[in-house]
């Protein structure tokens, strides 16, 4: 139906810093583009540049200028986990503008192929703070129904999809946001498969469901140090055209989508630590080809198609 975008934002520093980015995968947002504490073992971070109307509270502004990732803070350092004090952070707060927040920690906007009458290769790049867009150079195959997730400092991956021949591709791209390149990525998919759900942690990918022809349950890990792909337990339903998010509790949440009769208003989430998966409340509504996107106070599903029509509505 609709392919999943991410933002991606750069941040030029001096010549012996490396760029900084962040990534906001409209499912994605709190994980990449929000993220994320700093522990103990980390130095203290200087003040964010987060405009005033997001502090409503002196606790939130103290505790977001010494906790949250500042636009000083490496790339290295943005790979810190979220925790679940996330959410305390903003408990009592009783005004959050989250589009003022969005535009004040990400840069970009980077939109990549997609579909016009045909599946088209072309990508371009929106500056947040400019308001206009560039043109960057195309991805090598035109391609629909695909994920792409930001990884190391500067580069974003394109996963699988659609070919403009409607055929399904394990293929892997590698995007260079710096030299604005396209390459091959060194491994492959397990299989040619669309429509699948794709979030991340510090060290790699967490790809579920999609279809290789059939609708599918799988729920696989690949390691990016070793380019290895590891089984985890199948989802509790085969699902595809569905959001699938890192919560800031650290849990992976699957939500809506499509199992090949109908849309789904089923919801299930996979705890890590005990490799797991278990149900949760049901959305409102069933949609699949929806946007879920992770937020300081909770998980969003925004739009998406529930059968009949097309949806504007959002759930929280």
């Amino acid at each position: 139906m609709h392919d999943k975008v991410n933002s991606i934002s750069s941040n030029k520093s001096s010549p012996n810093t490396q760029d900084k980015i962040s990534v906001c995968n409209i499912d994605l947002l709190a994980e990449k583009s929000f993220k994320a504490s700093i522990n103990n073992q980390e130095k203290e971070c200087s003040p964010c540049s987060i405009p005033n109307e997001l502090r409503p509270l002196d606790y939130v502004k103290r505790e977001i200028e010494t906790k949250l990732m500042s636009q000083e803070v490496s790339a290295a350092k943005s790979k810190l986990s979220i925790t679940p004090s996330m959410l305390e952070l903003y408990k009592n707060a009783d005004k959050i503008d989250f589009q003022s927040f969005l535009i004040s920690v990400s840069y970009y906007i980077i939109v990549i192929s997609g579909y016009q009458k045909t599946a088209i290769t072309s990508c371009e790049k929106y500056d947040l703070h400019k308001k206009t867009w560039k043109e960057c150079n195309c991805i090598s195959h035109p391609k629909t129904k695909f994920s792409a997730i930001s990884y190391s400092n500067s580069k974003v991956l394109i996963l699988g999809g659609k070919l403009g021949n409607g055929r399904r591709t394990d293929l892997i791209e590698e995007y260079d946001i710096t030299n604005n390149s396209w390459s091959v990525f060194a491994s492959k998919l397990t299989s040619g498969r669309s429509s699948f759900g794709l979030t991340s942690d510090d060290n790699g990918l967490f790809m579920a469901g999609g279809s290789d022809g059939n609708i599918l349950n799988v729920f696989q890990y690949f390691r990016l140090t070793s380019n290895e792909w590891i089984l985890l337990p199948d989802m509790m339903h085969k699902r595809e055209e569905f959001g699938l998010v890192m919560g800031p509790d650290n849990i992976i949440y699957a939500i809506g989508g499509f199992d090949g009769k109908e849309c789904l208003n089923k919801a299930e989430r996979y705890i890590i630590q005990s490799k797991t998966w278990e149900s949760i409340a049901p959305l409102n509504i069933a949609r699949r080809s929806l946007s879920v996107v992770v937020l300081p106070d909770g998980i969003y599903a925004l739009g998406g198609y529930d059968g009949k029509h097309f949806l504007s509505s959002v759930e929280k």
